[in-house]
């Protein structure tokens, strides 16, 4: 394996993991406050965890950076802002970095509009440029059953909100919700739209484990019922000029996520936090790591400051095929076949056969460089993936 690091764009997330309420169908690392949420004492632990990344990423620069959650914009701005500035302080940053804040319209329920105004203000101010918002619907019965606290409405005062303070928004729409209609989800697209984001993520509900949803599992929509709503959506975002980069991801000209973009071109990420992951090159060795889930338990282990808060494992070379083709067959306009030799360091000859046998399937297309999925290829993605592990 020889790779080129310099070449390889770097990205670094910061993971948040507390929400108001755990919601139903979330199996991401979130955890509802229960008493107090130790702010203060976590931020300091980030902080440790950067400044320990520190030598392992010196001379190279960070393209952009995300705060996930969880629930980020439950934090302060302040709080933010001090992440950011040791982050700026003491790593290489592109001067316009995209820098995202997930937040989510439910802190309606606890604080006021000019309350949340201030707040969206005082983060653009410490140096966020982008807002990605979880409305999820804007159909309060939908909202209710999918366990969100906020209302439709709020859901739009926040966005108009967000849109008149930051030129780059971000809205999570979900469809195939507990007895949605065709009707329901076109509504929901059609409310998004009139608000004019520069960019929309829409997913499928779709029924993990150890969720709520897994134990106590809701009345779907029928398949056929969830395959028209997806095509509706296709056809009246590309009428609406939303281009779709990715197979859940649109955006207006110029708007695409370049941080996830980042992560579906294999590129690197260095991940801070509860729950965090990391993918990072080395010259001789492509290695991921994985930091405690659970907050108190990584806050403990981050303080003892010797690197044992986090898993480490270098992907052997016989997983670098699928790693690799799991993320960039979810990008609608493909990849050049260089990219695979500069981000996995192995000859893409050596994958010729499985490329072929998913060309003939019908799952994928080859113009000369250029390999990309076909239509058939995005709509059973997974059996597409499967082909390289």
């Amino acid at each position: 394996m020889d790779l080129e690091i310099a070449h390889i764009p770097l990205s670094f997330y910061v993971h948040i993991p507390w929400c108001e309420k755990k919601c139903p169908y979330c199996d991401f690392n979130s955890h509802a406050i229960k008493d107090v949420m130790p702010e203060e004492k976590y931020v300091e632990a980030l902080l440790i965890d950067a400044q320990m990344e520190i030598n392992a990423l010196r001379g190279r620069t960070i393209s952009s950076i995300f705060f996930g959650g969880g629930t980020p914009n439950i934090f302060s701005a302040l709080s933010i802002g001090k992440i950011l500035t040791f982050i700026k302080a003491n790593f290489s940053v592109l001067p316009n970095a995209e820098v995202t804040v997930e937040a989510n319209p439910s802190r309606y329920c606890i604080s006021s509009g000019k309350q949340i105004e201030e707040s969206l203000l005082e983060l653009r101010q410490v140096g966020v440029n982008r807002l990605s918002v979880g409305v999820q619907s804007f159909n309060d019965n939908n909202l209710l059953k999918i366990g969100r606290l906020h209302t439709g409405g709020q859901a739009v005062d926040f966005v108009n909100m967000s849109l008149h303070i930051f030129s780059n928004v971000n809205l999570d729409i979900m469809y195939g919700l507990p007895d949605q209609s065709i009707g329901d989800f076109h509504l929901d697209i059609e409310k998004a739209l009139i608000l004019k984001p520069s960019h929309l993520s829409v997913y499928q509900l779709t029924i993990e484990e150890n969720t709520e949803f897994s134990s106590f599992r809701p009345n779907l929509p029928k398949d056929e019922v969830i395959w028209s709503m997806y095509q509706k959506l296709i056809q009246e975002l590309k009428d609406a000029d939303y281009h779709r980069y990715e197979i859940s991801a649109f955006s207006l000209k110029g708007s695409e996520c370049f941080h996830n973009k980042n992560y579906w071109l294999f590129g690197d990420y260095i991940g801070i936090g509860a729950g965090a992951h990391s993918k990072l090159s080395f010259e001789d060795r492509i290695e991921r790591q994985n930091c405690f889930r659970q907050p108190d338990k990584y806050m403990e282990m981050v303080l003892k400051r010797n690197g044992s808060h986090k898993l480490r494992k270098n992907l052997k070379v016989e997983e670098l095929p699928g790693e690799f083709m799991l993320n960039v067959l979810r990008l609608i306009d493909g990849f050049d076949v260089s990219l695979y030799s500069s981000r996995t360091g192995q000859k893409f000859q050596e994958i010729r056969k499985l490329v072929n046998l998913a060309e003939e399937k019908k799952l994928l297309t080859i113009f000369g460089n250029k390999i990309k999925p076909t239509m058939l290829g995005l709509n059973f993605l997974t059996d597409l993936q499967e082909i390289f592990f």
